[in-house]
């Protein structure tokens, strides 16, 4: 295997086990507001709210996270 090809398995690895740590956060549940699960969460989590109104502005603060 050549240098390039282990380089890109390697990033590919790194890819899929970050994936495979996130968290998934529930709001309401875990936190009681959006922003707050969003101040919690890191690249790659998600956050899963139920249905019903929400009136907040919403910062993601240039995280990579799933709402």
């Amino acid at each position: 295997m050549n240098k390039k090809m282990q380089i890109q398995l390697y990033f590919f690895l790194f890819s899929i086990l970050s994936f495979l740590r996130a968290d998934t956060f529930y709001v309401p549940g875990d936190f009681t507001s959006i922003q707050t699960a969003i101040n919690a969460a890191s690249n790659t989590d998600s956050i899963l709210v139920w249905p019903g109104l929400y009136e907040e502005t919403l910062d993601f603060d240039g995280k990579e996270i799933v709402v």
